[in-house]
């Protein structure tokens, strides 16, 4: 998974940086140091602590034989991550820089509230507002599927429904000219799916067959929520997306 952020220049074009949003912790001494300075790692130094950021750190775990951490779980900021905070920071730091007028608002994507889980998004979104509100920018928050229909049913009168499937949560909004009518999620997503087929290892079956379900759930809900739409609004309404 990767945090990903847009900006349009001076000139109207639009530019894109991303970052998986993993890190690594390593020792700090003098050879670390050099060493990263030298291959141009990117890496933060928090108090006595040296991590590694993103791709690069992803590459050294698999060098040292070590497992990444993640700032996230779950689509939102990991409750059982300690240094989530100050990483997540980082990561956004590294992704989108400073503004370049303070104030410059930022919109930024968060989920529905899941309707299969217990949590809500309040806490990740302000984790996220924070951390932009640090770099000098003003925090729009925009549903993730919501942001989905402004991105690609400009065409319909931002009208449809808007999908954006993700590691930690599957995200649904259906939209009428631009209003979000519905707005849910459900934790089942790409991360619930490694799981469940890791768990299931010796019966690969029963890993596949819970993959398998989910696909053709998805399906379903391709199939329907246009005809919800359609008796909601007594028009004909097709348009998907995704991020």
């Amino acid at each position: 998974m990767n945090l990903v952020g847009a900006e349009m220049d001076e000139k109207g074009k639009l530019k894109v940086k991303l970052m998986r949003h993993t890190f690594l912790d390593i020792d700090a001494n003098a050879f670390t140091m050099n060493m990263l300075k030298k291959q141009k790692v990117q890496y933060a130094e928090l108090g006595k602590k040296v991590y590694v950021l993103g791709d690069s750190a992803f590459e050294l775990a698999n060098i040292m034989n070590k497992t990444v951490r993640r700032p996230m779980q779950d689509g939102v900021i990991s409750p059982n991550e300690a240094d989530a905070l100050p990483i997540f920071g980082l990561l956004v730091d590294a992704v989108l820089g400073k503004p370049r007028e303070k104030g410059e608002p930022c919109y930024y994507s968060i989920p529905a509230d899941p309707v299969d889980a217990t949590f809500n998004v309040v806490y990740h979104s302000n984790v996220i507002a924070g951390a932009l509100t640090n770099l000098g920018y003003t925090p729009k928050p925009m549903n993730e599927g919501h942001a989905v229909v402004f991105a690609e049913l400009g065409e319909k009168d931002f009208t449809g429904i808007g999908i954006s499937c993700g590691g930690g949560m599957f995200n649904i909004c259906v939209s009428y000219k631009t209003i979000p009518a519905i707005s849910f999620a459900t934790s089942r997503a790409g991360d619930w799916i490694d799981k469940n087929v890791d768990d299931f290892n010796v019966d690969w079956r029963r890993g596949l067959s819970m993959s398998l379900l989910f696909l053709a759930s998805v399906l379903l809900l391709f199939c329907f929520l246009p005809l919800s739409m359609q008796n909601l609004l007594g028009q004909h309404v097709i348009g998907y997306g995704s991020l």
